[in-house]
């Protein structure tokens, strides 16, 4: 139901989202985003997945920071070595 509403709001009302977060000092966005970032971690803590699946997740992060293309590319072949066995963790 949140992604429906945040796919909606981005769609029809980008500008008036980006108005109100040029509002925002980056200190309150930067928290908002470690918040959102903490949700997601806790997800993953709860052991699902194995110590591999783990691995490629923490190894995507980084590149994923520095640029997105490339992050999705470290991960997509991380994952890919983790399936056939290449990568051992």
């Amino acid at each position: 139901m949140l992604g429906a509403l945040v796919l909606v709001a981005g769609l029809f009302f980008a500008d008036s989202i980006g108005v109100v977060l040029r509002l925002l000092p980056p200190s309150v966005l930067g928290v908002i985003l470690a918040v959102g970032g903490l949700e997601l971690a806790v997800g993953t803590a709860s052991g699902g997945g194995d110590r591999g699946d783990r691995y490629v997740m923490v190894l995507t992060a980084g590149p994923s920071i520095w640029n997105m293309g490339v992050g999705y590319a470290a991960g997509l072949a991380l994952w890919h070595a983790h399936r056939r066995g290449w990568l051992r963790a």
